[in-house]
């Protein structure tokens, strides 16, 4: 898978730990674990393209102002293929259900299918 696609799909997975307010530990650590098997990148790359997603969510405060997460959600997915897509998105939902399911986790993510779907069929 070439990097615009591995940040893309960890980018994604950043914004599903970040829209309840807050990317916990396990969460982070599930983003690695996951990104480095089913990405084939080393866990160290997926770390680092991961903090730096999770400091740019926080800094701009996704977690309320959930258009501008839509937004950022809709320009990682719109160079994915549909294998890549389908791939974030199961990375996304094992993301909301690592720490408990929070306000707005499930929402967001349906927010994004939807307008994934409307966007780009």
């Amino acid at each position: 898978m070439n990097s615009d696609s591995v940040n893309n799909i960890i980018q994604l997975a950043a914004l599903a730990s970040v829209v309840d307010g807050h990317a916990s530990d396990q969460e982070k650590n599930l983003i690695v674990e996951m990104g480095s098997d089913l990405l084939n990148t080393p866990q160290e790359k997926i770390r680092e393209i991961l903090d730096r997603c999770i400091e740019t969510f926080e800094n701009q405060g996704f977690a309320n102002h959930s258009e501008a997460a839509l937004h950022s959600g809709l320009d990682a997915l719109r160079s994915l293929d549909p294998s890549q897509k389908h791939l974030a998105f199961y990375i996304c939902e094992k993301v909301i259900y690592q720490d408990g399911i929070e306000s707005g986790e499930i929402e967001f993510i349906h927010q994004l299918d939807q307008l994934d779907r409307t966007a780009f069929s």
